[in-house]
C-alpha cells in the first residue's frame, strides 16, 4: 500500500503467483490445452490470467458462435469460476482483476 511505484501491483501479483504449491501446477499447465477447443482455451486463458493471444482465441470462437452465446456460455462461466475461487480463498483480488482484464 505504501509503495508508490507504477509497477507495484504487478510486482505484488508476481510475488504471490510464484509462491506456494498452487503456482507449480499453474505454471506447468499453461500450454496443456493446445489440442482443446477454442472455447476451452478462452476459458483457461481467463482462469490462468493469460491475455497473450486472447483476441485470436475469441475470434476463433466467434467464427462459429454468435457473440451473445460466447458471452453467456464461454466468458461468463469462466469469470464465475474465478469468482468461486476468490470466494473460497483460492485467489486473491489482484488475480481476479487480472482475469477480468483478460
Amino acid at each position: 500500500m505504501l509503495n508508490r511505484r507504477p509497477d507495484a501491483l504487478q510486482r505484488l501479483i508476481e510475488r504471490f503467483e510464484n509462491a506456494g504449491p498452487a503456482s507449480a501446477g499453474a505454471a506447468s499447465a499453461v500450454d496443456d490445452d493446445a489440442e482443446a477447443t477454442a472455447e476451452v482455451r478462452v476459458h483457461n486463458a481467463i482462469l490462468r490470467r493469460r491475455k497473450d493471444g486472447i483476441e485470436a482465441k475469441v475470434d476463433e470462437v466467434l467464427a462459429r458462435r454468435d457473440p451473445v452465446d460466447v458471452l453467456n456460455n464461454v466468458l461468463l462461466p469462466a469469470m464465475k469460476e474465478v469468482g468461486d475461487k476468490f470466494g473460497s480463498g483460492e485467489l486473491i483480488l489482484p488475480f481476479v482483476l487480472q482475469s477480468a482484464e483478460v
